[in-house]
């Protein structure tokens, strides 16, 4: 989990594929970029869209693939900080996972493959939250919105999302997301980039609230606020607390809105010893339900792996 904080990155493929192996950091960007593109190029080819950390299964009316380069844990103040480089230095570096994806995306689309209904895949990146900076564990408590305020959040999140977005992304991931002033932060923030689509996740503490202690209902009528916005949902939660945090918020979201789902395995995570292994049954057979309430993206977090997405596929029969 540590070595995946700063360069995060996940990866999607549409209509309830499978996600196998992981792809590229945007460290390795200044390392061996060469090595990236390879990797990509390869699992798209072999028609392998993966991940980090985080899996992910779609659902969509047609076949797609969605190539997507994530930055959860990547800013420019952490580049600035951590790795010493300068301004400019930090954009150009927030800026190449995405630059790289789509030169494999384009490498791959210039490929003579058939493929039925073969379609561009789309390039997207994460923003994740305050506190996975902060490096603290605090991105599953939102106890630094107590000393924050909303312009202050809007400050800290702007510089990645003007990357991402200068970049050329596609979709920007506003993921595990634990309180409301955060997320108002970077829907507001949204507004400033109009072309810009995006989707917002939230951490969760029980079967009714996310991680902050305010009501999930709350969380997804603030995401309704934004009409850039595709998806809203939970990420990073176990797997159990999914269907009743859905049920809770169903009358407050927004017809044209889709679910997106990606609980953990299920394990704890202690910030000082980190995660504690423990027996843990499949979440698979779950799915089905989150499905039939309307959830479009649907996947899994942190300890969830290949072997879990494919009983997952398998489960939904696609």
């Amino acid at each position: 989990m540590q070595c995946c904080n700063i360069y995060h990155c996940i990866c999607f493929k549409i209509n309830l594929q499978t996600f196998t192996k992981p792809i590229c950091c945007l460290f390795g960007c200044t390392r061996n970029p060469e090595v990236i593109v390879s990797d990509v190029y390869r699992q798209l080819t072999h028609g392998e869209i993966l991940c980090g950390v985080q899996d992910f299964c779609i659902q969509t009316q047609k076949p797609l693939r969605r190539s997507i380069i994530a930055t959860y844990q990547a800013s420019i103040e952490g580049f600035v900080k951590h790795l010493g480089l300068g301004l400019e230095e930090s954009q150009q570096l927030m800026m190449s996972g995405v630059q790289l994806a789509k030169e494999t995306v384009e490498d791959f689309m210039s490929q003579d493959m058939s493929s039925e209904d073969r379609r561009k895949p789309l390039v997207a990146g994460s923003v994740g939250p305050y506190g996975a900076f902060l490096h603290d564990g605090s991105e599953y408590t939102g106890a630094y919105e107590e000393r924050m305020t909303v312009e202050e959040l809007k400050d800290w999140h702007r510089p990645q999302i003007q990357c991402l977005a200068k970049a050329g992304v596609d979709l920007v991931a506003m993921e595990t997301i634990p309180g409301l002033k955060e997320a108002e932060a970077l829907v507001e923030v949204l507004k400033e980039f109009p072309d810009t689509k995006a989707l917002l996740s939230f951490s969760c503490k029980d079967s009714q609230h996310i991680s902050s202690g305010r009501t999930f209902s709350e969380a997804v009528q603030e995401a309704c606020k934004s009409s850039q916005l595709v998806a809203v949902g939970v990420n990073c939660c176990p797997p159990s607390l999914v269907t009743p945090l859905l049920e809770s918020a169903m009358s407050h979201k927004k017809a044209d809105f889709s679910w997106v789902v990606y609980p953990n395995s299920g394990e704890d995570w202690d910030t000082k010893t980190g995660w504690k292994t423990k027996e843990i049954t499949s979440f698979a057979k779950l799915t089905i339900d989150w499905k039939e309430r309307g959830a479009m993206w649907i996947g899994g977090c942190c300890r969830v792996g290949p072997a879990d997405i494919t009983e997952l596929k398998k489960e939904l029969h696609v």
